[in-house]
């Protein structure tokens, strides 16, 4: 990926992030696109750092639990 274009998808994720920031105390973005040789990915935030990563780790906490509880019904059927 060129320079320019990393720098066009960074421009472009932090935009959102500032229009989400007027009604939002803290924003998380996780972007990826796939190209044909490679994934490019964007993760950029804004807000405190702390309650960023705490609600990434709740959300991964639960995702997990769902992947769990999905799994045992499945072994069930």
């Amino acid at each position: 990926m060129s320079k320019e274009s990393e720098d066009a998808d960074i421009q472009r994720v932090q935009k959102h992030i500032d229009a989400l920031r007027e009604f939002f105390d803290t924003v998380q973005v996780f972007c990826s696109r796939q190209e044909p040789d490679d994934t490019i990915s964007v993760q950029m935030g804004s807000g405190n750092w702390h309650a960023r990563y705490g609600q990434v780790r709740e959300w991964m906490l639960r995702e997990e639990q769902r992947s769990r509880n999905k799994a045992r019904r499945e072994d069930q059927d």
